[in-house]
């Protein structure tokens, strides 16, 4: 559901116009997306992975975009500017560079995991392929070619 709507307003910017708060918890949930699923990843293909507290560190990203989302608010309370503005266009193209930028971060590493939960499967199993690993495969590949669109969508913004 994280990336489904991360992905819903990419497409559709104009769904969430006059939605502010709605907006802006999309943005933050957004931050998310990736370390849950990397998170997700780990887990279903290793069943000796646990969650631990030094797995929270992937959510700092997230809690840096809900302060400067209250940073925002703020300034706009101070000098009486509309709340209908917030998130403003200027911070709202950053934060998707910056969401683009963690998404290939996360794939990395996910295609790796992956790869090596494969290796391991064949070793152990004489099955070709395990039912988990091919719909997490298809899962992150499709996450892959969604976010190349939109970040082709950026450079064409940021070329005009």
């Amino acid at each position: 559901m994280l990336i489904l709507s991360d992905i819903a307003a990419s497409i559709l910017p104009n769904s969430l116009n006059g939605k502010p708060f709605i907006n802006a918890l999309r943005m933050v949930f957004a931050m998310l997306q990736m370390p849950v699923f990397f998170l997700y990843v780990r887990k279903v293909c290793f069943i000796d992975f646990k969650l631990r507290i030094k797995h929270l560190w992937h959510g700092a990203v997230s809690i840096f975009s809900v302060i400067a989302l209250l940073f925002q608010v703020s300034i706009f309370r101070n000098f009486n500017v509309p709340i209908l503005n917030y998130p403003s266009d200027d911070f709202s193209f950053i934060f998707n560079v910056i969401l683009k930028i963690q998404s290939a971060v996360y794939l990395f590493p996910i295609f790796r995991y992956l790869n090596y939960y494969k290796k391991i499967y064949l070793q152990n199993y004489s099955q070709q392929l395990a039912v988990t690993y091919t719909w997490l495969r298809q899962i992150s590949f499709l996450i892959l070619i969604a976010h190349f669109f939109l970040f082709s969508k950026i450079i064409a913004i940021l070329l005009e």
